[in-house]
């Protein structure tokens, strides 16, 4: 089954389908790995986060009572003692420490859940018991500290006495608790172990089954890699064993019916050499026609070229004799020729003589305009300097207001500056900077205007200058125009001249043309027959040829099975 349908599959999807299912197993493989180490992740951190810090806590409240504990029998044998108020002291200091430390531990202990019902049935009888042994022991601070205050011994007696008493209470309570902390304790313990065991047989469980899995992938590897390379290799196979065949000349065979049916790349192949045998059956059959009719037709026409190379023969004498008529022709038109072609030369150089005056008179027309466009051109621009200078003298007279109406307004400041007396010194300076440069400005201003004035003088005498440019070059322009008429007129004489001349070597040059195209055919229709009886030696033997290849061509297909 899936052979047949790895038949229908290009090989390029068979190699994708290959991979994919590769991967497909990596992906399974990785994810009860992964699926394994968060499990564990999960399991090991609920036993750093709960367990072991419930079991840390525990140890130590369990320490911290046994030390008060052992405080408070010490406080009680101090009744006797000569320094029983350091002895106090020291231990209410310790007992201040040990406190603290009791109050964070139990915080976090009530705080940390208990995953099972004992545990927290446990914890909840702890809680009572602690929450006595709490309260008790805030009496015995309390009277700790009276008996460290007090100083009448008959008081100290009696509460010594009292403390004794709730020591005596304190012992049967402390040893419960005791007993409640160590069940406790056993019971994370327990349960701790119980989570490690379970822990460690889903491991194996999950190695077993990554086991087995990884084998069966490999197994599946293995047989999906012999299928996919059977379905690409065996029909690659029976492929070249077929074209061995063809190679051997064999054309009676067909490709295999199952290759073509296939809609791989390997039926592509197939149908393409099935047609391929088809087309090679066809030509061999035509080509066994063609070589058969080639070598009759080879000897028909190996008799036809005999009979024309004898009537080539005779044609190639009678060209010989025609050509040297021809050329006794030729040699009285060239006389004539060149005479016609002197007169000719002559009444052209006339004519191009004329012609360089008409195009140098044209040239100076051409010229005298652009002059005068280039004069109108400077004449526009100076006026437009003009005019830009007048605007420039009246901006210098607008700047020259100003400097005065600064100046004054400097002067106005100095005065206001003299008033305020000490304090309007920096304002002064100020006015008077402000004065001096409108002093600058205004003496810039008047060099500007002598300066614009020169420059105005200067663009009148320019634009009059211009004026009288343009009118010489008017004088010139005519002057130009009545000299090329002149030439015109001359140029048209010589013209009239070289056409008659050139008339005449024309029709001496045409009829020597025609003697030279004459001559150049005959030579031709000689070399050409001269060739034509070469070309039909050549072709006999190349006739001979053309009948030895189609009897060659004959033995060689009789090689082919059809």
């Amino acid at each position: 089954m899936i052979m047949f349908n790895l038949k229908n599959i290009k090989i390029g999807r068979k190699l994708g389908l290959g991979f994919g299912i590769i991967v497909l197993i990596v992906m399974v493989v990785g994810s009860i790995g992964y699926y394994g180490i968060t499990l564990m992740s999960q399991e090991m951190r609920y036993i750093s986060g709960n367990s072991i810090p419930d079991l840390q806590n525990l140890a130590t409240l369990n320490y911290q009572r046994m030390v008060i504990r052992a405080d408070s029998m010490t406080v009680a044998a101090t009744e006797s003692q000569v320094n029983a108020d350091d002895t106090l002291k020291s231990v209410m200091t310790r007992r201040k420490a040990s406190w603290e430390i009791v109050d964070r531990s139990w915080g976090i202990l009530v705080r940390t859940p208990q995953t099972s019902d004992q545990g927290r049935e446990l914890m909840k009888q702890l809680e009572g018991e602690y929450t006595a042994w709490r309260t008790l022991y805030v009496d015995l601070d309390r009277t700790i500290e009276q008996i460290a205050l007090n100083t009448d011994a008959k008081q100290k007696r009696a509460l010594y006495a009292k403390y004794s008493e709730l020591v005596v209470r304190m012992i049967p309570i402390s040893d419960k608790m005791g007993a409640t902390f160590d069940r406790i304790t056993e019971n994370n313990v327990v349960n701790t172990n119980q989570i490690i065991k379970e822990h460690i047989a889903k491991a194996d469980f999950l190695k077993l089954l990554s086991l087995i899995t990884i084998v069966s992938s490999i197994v599946l590897v293995i047989i999906l890699s012999v299928v996919i390379t059977r379905s690409v290799s065996v029909p690659i196979m029976a492929a070249v064993e077929f074209l061995t065949c063809i190679s051997q000349g064999d054309l009676i065979q067909e490709v295999p019916k199952t290759l073509c049916d296939r809609k791989d790349e390997n039926g592509d192949l197939a149908r393409s050499m099935q047609t391929m045998i088809e087309n090679l059956r066809t030509q061999i059959r035509d080509i066994s026609q063609v070589s058969n009719g080639l070598v009759l037709s080879a000897s028909e026409i190996a008799s036809s070229v005999s009979q024309v190379t004898s009537g080539a023969q005779e044609n190639s004498a009678a060209v010989m004799e025609t050509t040297t008529t021809v050329e006794e022709v030729k040699q009285t038109v060239n006389v004539t020729s060149q005479k016609a072609r002197e007169v000719a030369d002559k009444a052209q150089q006339g004519l191009q003589v004329a012609y360089d005056g008409r195009q140098t008179s044209e040239n100076l027309a051409i010229g005298m305009q652009h002059i005068r466009e280039q004069m109108t051109l400077v004449a526009d621009t100076i006026m437009k300097l003009s005019e830009q200078s007048q605007v420039i003298i009246e901006i210098t007279t607008t700047v020259e207001d100003l400097a005065d109406q600064s100046n004054l307004l400097a002067v106005n400041a100095a005065i206001e500056a003299a008033k305020a007396g000490e304090h309007g010194k920096g304002f002064a300076v100020v006015a008077q900077e402000i004065k001096s440069l409108a002093e600058q400005s205004k003496q810039a201003t008047k060099q500007v205007r002598s300066i614009l004035n020169d420059i105005q003088k200067a663009t009148g005498a320019a634009v009059m200058a211009t004026e009288q440019g343009s009118k010489a070059v008017d004088e010139g322009m005519k002057e130009a125009t009545r000299a090329s008429e002149s030439i015109q007129a001359l140029s048209k004489n010589f013209s009239e001249s070289t056409q008659s001349a050139a008339q005449i070597a024309a029709a001496n040059k045409e009829q020597l043309m025609a003697i030279d195209q004459v001559t150049s055919a005959m030579q031709n229709i000689e070399e050409v027959t001269t060739q034509n009886v070469a070309s039909m030696r050549h072709l006999e033997i190349a006739v001979q040829s053309l009948k030895d290849m189609g009897q060659n061509l004959s033995r060689t297909v009789t090689r082919y099975k059809v």
